[in-house]
């Protein structure tokens, strides 16, 4: 059984700033093994749309 990870607190833990992106991106990669950067960009984009 995973333990559940809170991303927001995971990416202040780390300095980081709590943002849209970065959240989708964590559960992008959280919810797909295995993925190449282009499927983690189409999960993103399907998301929330526009990134940079």
């Amino acid at each position: 059984m995973e333990v559940p990870v809170d991303n927001d607190v995971l990416l202040r833990q780390h300095g980081l700033q709590v943002t849209a992106q970065r959240l989708a991106v964590l559960r992008a990669v959280s919810d797909r093994s295995h993925s190449t950067a282009d499927d983690i960009d189409r999960a993103v984009r399907a998301e929330i749309g526009a990134i940079s």
